[in-house]
């Protein structure tokens, strides 16, 4: 269970885990915000009413100041001009009781009792009374034990006041005011739901703009965590593609190796079989040539020998124009084709076709000119050698910076299996490869071989 949440959490935008968090905050707050308001409203608005309230009965007290400052019960003439104040409807409407207590706690008048001039024990808050201070709380309904101070009275504002002396300010004793609170309790309503309309609307103001902060934030991370995401991708894709060529690079120097081990050796071969036996049997001649006493005998030895050494030059010669490549440099592409073409029509004295497109006047760097010359001449010279030079073509095409260049020949010839090229063709391949390039053949039709290479010229 514990694990699914933290998935399913771990799934949600920043603005959706602000929604669910801070959400419920943000009403919590609200609604502590709200109640604190109107608790601090309606303790204002008691406090005051309160305050209007003593204000008020000074006015109906004053009669009877002077009997509260002297000792003993106050005179009835005053006593019973308090009833009459008290029984007047404009007052009934607002005061659902009045006593006055003396100091000490004898209970002088009542409106709603008829226990004058008893005295009741003193409580804390009545002794802060007697000191000067206002004391008043709203009193929806009565305490336990309690009996409110007339039946229709449900909801009350209590009033503990002080009665001060008019010349000396002492306070001679102490008014007990129980007014209603009908319109208090209107007004009360209204300011209540004033209070939490704006609260709400706050807070939805404050929970709006901060989810809209949150929610521009949570799609800049995302933004830039896709951003991220797409170049450490491109970034592994490039590793990889490193990699890749770093083995390729490695392998082909390896496989480099052997083949330039293998061209030495064929060198070797083609000097020792060739050129080689020619002057090793001029050599033994030569040294008949003092033997021979007949003129015209030495005449036709020496012959013979210069004929040997001529024709070991000039294998000699074939052997070097094949390791020796022509003069390339300042050649464009399309000057480059031709050159490789025309000296295998000059060597081998045969046509080659040659198709060309998209060339233009674009030169190659120093190794990718030396490919593509090497790669038109080792085909063409397989397609004399093994095809018999019939129907030899070459085509170079660019497109969108891809060069394809293609040898082909219609001569009787097999298939060449994968992987079992001869020393030439597997030189081709690795030389087209290590510049990035592929090289592929096919020689599976009833006649004729075509050998494909492609090379990538964007840098260019």
């Amino acid at each position: 269970m514990i694990t699914r949440l933290a998935d399913f959490w771990n799934r949600l935008s920043l603005a959706q885990r602000f929604a669910l968090a801070g959400g419920p905050v943000l009403l919590a707050g609200m609604a502590v915000l709200g109640f604190w308001v109107s608790n601090r409203i309606a303790e204002g608005a008691v406090r005051n009413t309160a305050t209007l309230t003593v204000l008020y009965l000074d006015g109906i007290i004053a009669p009877v100041n002077d009997e509260l400052s002297r000792d003993g019960p106050p005179a009835p003439v005053a006593l019973h001009a308090l009833d009459e104040t008290f029984r007047r409807p404009e007052i009934q409407s607002r005061i659902a009781a009045f006593r006055i207590w003396r100091p000490d706690g004898t209970l002088v008048y009542a409106t709603d009792s008829d226990r004058e001039g008893e005295k009741f024990p003193v409580s804390p808050d009545f002794a802060l009374v007697t000191e000067g201070q206002v004391i008043s709380e709203y009193r929806p309904h009565a305490e336990p034990g309690e009996s409110l101070p007339s039946p229709d009275a449900s909801d009350l504002i209590e009033i503990y006041a002080p009665i001060r002396e008019v010349w000396s300010g002492r306070v001679i004793a102490v008014a007990e005011v129980y007014q209603r609170s009908d319109e208090l309790l209107a007004e009360l309503s209204d300011a209540r739901i004033n209070t939490w309309l704006v609260v709400a609307a706050s807070a939805l103001a404050m929970a709006a703009a901060l989810f809209r902060i949150v929610l521009s934030g949570s799609r800049t991370i995302r933004e830039q965590s896709d951003k991220l995401q797409s170049r450490l991708e491109t970034v592994q894709s490039m590793a990889e593609q490193n990699l890749d060529l770093r083995l390729r690079v490695q392998s082909a120097a390896g496989r480099a190796s052997t083949l330039n081990e293998r061209y030495l050796r064929r060198i070797s071969a083609d000097l020792h079989d060739g050129p080689a036996q020619h002057l090793a049997v001029a050599s033994l001649r030569l040294n008949r040539v003092g033997t021979l006493e007949d003129g015209t005998a030495r005449k036709a030895e020496i012959a013979e020998i210069r004929s040997m050494l001529d024709t070991a030059m000039t294998e000699i010669r074939g052997i070097s124009r094949g390791l020796v490549l022509p003069e390339l440099e300042g050649l464009n592409l399309q000057e480059l084709v031709e050159k490789a073409c025309t000296a295998q029509e000059n060597r081998s004295k045969t046509t080659v076709t040659l198709q060309t497109s998209g060339l233009g006047p674009i030169r190659l760097d120093h190794p990718r000119s030396i490919c593509v010359y090497r790669f038109v001449q080792e085909g063409l010279n397989n397609a004399f050698k093994h095809g018999q030079a019939i129907d030899q073509a070459v085509g170079a095409h660019l497109q969108a910076g891809q060069l394809t260049v293609t040898v082909s020949d219609h001569g009787p010839v097999e298939a060449v299996p994968a992987g079992k090229e001869g020393l030439g063709l597997t030189g081709l391949r690795e030389r087209v490869e290590t510049l990035g390039g592929t090289f592929a053949i096919a020689a599976n039709r009833p006649t004729g071989t075509c050998i494909t290479m492609t090379l990538g010229l964007d840098s260019e």
